[in-house]
C-alpha cells in the first residue's frame, strides 16, 4: 500500500532539495550590503516619516473590493451569454436572480458612499 505512494515522496524530497539548494545558492552568490539605508522602508521615493499608526480612509480599498466583486460576477456572465439559446427559461431567470442580486449590492455600496472619493 505504500509503495503506491513512493513516487510522490520522491518528488516532494526533490521539490524540497531544491527549493533548499536555490535559497543556498541564492544567499551565497546574492549581494551583501548591509548598510542601514538599506533596510530603511521605502515606498514611492518618500522616505518614512512618523508613527506607523497613522489613520487612513479605507475609501480605496472598498472601492478595490467592490470592483473585484462585480468584475468577477463578469466570469459567470460571459459563459451564460454563450449558453443563452440552450439554458432555457430556468437558466434565465437564475441569472436574472444573479444580476438582481448584484445590483442590489452595488445601490447598497452606492447608499454607504463608497464611491464618493474625498
Amino acid at each position: 500500500m505504500l509503495t503506491a505512494y513512493l513516487p510522490i515522496m520522491i518528488f516532494l524530497v526533490l521539490v524540497a532539495a531544491l527549493a533548499g539548494f536555490v535559497f543556498l545558492l541564492s544567499s551565497l552568490l546574492g549581494p551583501t550590503n548591509k548598510r542601514k539605508s538599506r533596510l530603511i522602508t521605502y515606498q514611492c521615493g518618500i522616505d518614512s516619516s512618523g508613527t506607523p499608526r497613522y489613520r487612513f480612509s479605507t475609501t480605496l480599498f472598498t472601492l478595490a473590493v467592490l470592483f473585484l466583486i462585480f468584475e468577477s460576477a463578469n466570469l459567470f456572465l460571459f459563459p451564460w451569454a454563450v449558453v443563452f439559446r440552450s439554458v432555457g427559461t430556468a437558466g434565465t431567470a437564475a441569472m436574472i436572480l444573479f444580476i438582481g442580486i448584484l445590483f442590489v449590492g452595488f445601490v447598497y455600496a452606492w447608499k454607504k458612499g463608497t464611491q464618493r472619493w474625498e
